[in-house]
C-alpha cells in the first residue's frame, strides 16, 4: 500500500514564494522605470537572490533560465508565462505534494517527446536563445515557435532530461527526511524511466490515477540485489592488505580503493566476454520485470545489467556510455575510448583521492566560457549540454559510492548544480573534520 513520501513541502512553498516575490520586484514597474532611464540597460542583469533562489528550486534547468531571462529583458510574454510556472507550481504542491508535481511534468515531457510536440511547460530558454528567437517564442503559435523541426525534436528529449535532472535534485534537496529519496534520486538519473515510476510509491501520485504497473519494484529490486552482490563478492576476495585503517578520510580512502578495485574487474569481465555471445542489458531488465528467471539468472560478473551499472557507478551515464555502449555492440573503437576514460578517472583517484575525482574530471572536459565564445549556438548549446550531462552522471557515482547519506546528499547537489566550487569546499570541509578527529 502506498504511503506518501515525507517531503519538507513547507521549505519548498517558503522557498518558491520567496522566489516569486523577488522576480516580481525585479520585474515591477519601477525596475523597467530604472532601466529605461538608464537608456535600456540594466546594471545588474542576474541578480545574486533571483540566482540563489532559483537554483533552490528548479537547480541548473531551462525555468531557472526563464527567470534569469524574463528579469534581464523585460520580455511581457515570457514574464507571463514565468509568473503562470510559479504560481502553478505553487499550487500543486501545496495541494498534492512534490511527488505528483514531479511526476505530472515527467509525464509532460514524455508525451512531449514521443508525439514530437513541444508542451507549454516545457521551458521556453531550454537553448542559448537570440533576442529575436525568444521574441519569437513568445508571439508565433503551434511547434514552430519552438524553431525547426531539429531544434524541437533536440529540445523535447531535453525536456525529458531537465524534468528527470530537477526531480533527482527535488528527492535530494527536498527529501531528506525520505529514506526512499536517494535510490529514487539515483535511478532517476540512470533510468529515468523507472526512477519516474518509482514516484508511483507515493499515495498522492497513486490516488491521481498513475497507471497500476507495478513490474518497475522487481527491476529496482533485481538491480539493488546485483549491485549487494558485487558488494559481497568484493568483501570475499579482496587483499586483506587493502583493508583501511581507522584513519581513514571520512570513509574515502576505502571508497577510492574499491573504485580502482571495481574499475580492473569491470575491463576483464568485458574483455573476458567480448568473443561471447550475450544478452543486452535492456532485454535481461525486461526480463527481470517480467519474472523471467532464465534471462536474469546468469553468473554474476557475465550479467550484462551488472556489469552496465557497475560502468555507471563508476563514471556516470555520460562518460559510461562509451563503455557500455561499445561491448553490447562490439563497437571495439568505441569500447576503448571508454576504457581509456575510465583509465582516466582511475589515475585521478590514484593520485588525488576519490572525493576530488569529480571535480578534477569535471575541469578536464568544461567547456570554458572563453572557447564557447568562438564556437557556433549550435556547438555552443551541445556542448553546455553535454557538460550539464557530465557533472549529472558524477552525481550518480558519488551516490553509488558514498555511504554517508548526508554527505552524499549534498556532493550530489553540487554536482547538479555544476557548482564545482561549492563541491570542492565539502570536500575541503571532510578534510578538516578528518584532520580534528
Amino acid at each position: 500500500m502506498s504511503t506518501n513520501f515525507n517531503m519538507d513541502t513547507t521549505g519548498f512553498l517558503q522557498t518558491i514564494n520567496k522566489l516569486e516575490r523577488r522576480f516580481d520586484e525585479l520585474t515591477s514597474r519601477e525596475s523597467q522605470r530604472r532601466v529605461y532611464e538608464n537608456d535600456g540597460v540594466n546594471p545588474e542583469p542576474l541578480d545574486h537572490r533571483l540566482y540563489v533562489l532559483a537554483h533552490e528550486v528548479f537547480t541548473n534547468t531551462g525555468w531557472s533560465m526563464d527567470l534569469f531571462s524574463a528579469a534581464a529583458c523585460f520580455d511581457v510574454t515570457l514574464m507571463d508565462e514565468c509568473r503562470r510556472f510559479l504560481q502553478g507550481s505553487a499550487s500543486v504542491v501545496r495541494r498534492y505534494g512534490l511527488p505528483v508535481w514531479l511526476y505530472d511534468l515527467m509525464n509532460a515531457s514524455t508525451l512531449a517527446a514521443y508525439t514530437g510536440e513541444p508542451s507549454d511547460r516545457m521551458p521556453k530558454c531550454i537553448r542559448i536563445l537570440t533576442p529575436r528567437e525568444l521574441a519569437i517564442r513568445g508571439m508565433a503559435k503551434g511547434r514552430k515557435r519552438y524553431g525547426s523541426k531539429k531544434q524541437r525534436k533536440e529540445d523535447v528529449w531535453q525536456f525529458v532530461r531537465e524534468t528527470h535532472r530537477l526531480g533527482a535534485f527535488t528527492m535530494l534537496k527536498w527529501g531528506e527526511r525520505e529514506p526512499r529519496s536517494l535510490s529514487i534520486a539515483r535511478m532517476m538519473l540512470t533510468d529515468p524511466g523507472i526512477g519516474m515510476s518509482m514516484l508511483r510509491d507515493d499515495a498522492g501520485v497513486d490516488g491521481m490515477g498513475a497507471v497500476p504497473d507495478y513490474r518497475y519494484r522487481r527491476v529496482v529490486a533485481y538491480e539493488e540485489d546485483l549491485m549487494d552482490q558485487v558488494g559481497r563478492w568484493d568483501d570475499d576476495h579482496r587483499n586483506g592488505a587493502e583493508t583501511v585503517d581507522g584513519n581513514d578520510d571520512h570513509g574515502f580512502t576505502a571508497v577510492g580503493a574499491r573504485y580502482l578495485r571495481d574499475g580492473e574487474r569491470l575491463v576483464e569481465a568485458y574483455e573476458h566476454l567480448w568473443n561471447k555471445e550475450t544478452p543486452r542489458s535492456r532485454d535481461v531488465l525486461l526480463s527481470a520485470g517480467n519474472r523471467d528467471d532464465n534471462r536474469r539468472d546468469m553468473p554474476l560478473w557475465q550479467n550484462p545489467v551488472m556489469l552496465r551499472n557497475l560502468a555507471i557507478s563508476l563514471l556516470g551515464s555520460a562518460l559510461a556510455s562509451d563503455l557500455i555502449v561499445g561491448f553490447e555492440d562490439r563497437d571495439r573503437r568505441m569500447f576503448d575510448r571508454g576504457v581509456e576514460q575510465l583509465r582516466e578517472a582511475m589515475t585521478i583517484v590514484k593520485e588525488d583521492g576519490f572525493a576530488m575525482m569529480p571535480k578534477l574530471l569535471i575541469d578536464r572536459y568544461d567547456p570554458g566560457v572563453e572557447s564557447l565564445l568562438y564556437c557556433s549556438e549550435e556547438e555552443s548549446e551541445s556542448r553546455q549540454r553535454l557538460f550539464r550531462d557530465l557533472c549529472e552522471g558524477l552525481a550518480c557515482v558519488v551516490l553509488h559510492r558514498v555511504s554517508d547519506d548526508a554527505r552524499s546528499r549534498r556532493m550530489a547537489i553540487a554536482l547538479i548544480e555544476c557548482e564545482t566550487g561549492a563541491y570542492e569546499e565539502l570536500v575541503s570541509d571532510c578534510d578538516e573534520a578528518a584532520c580534528q578527529k
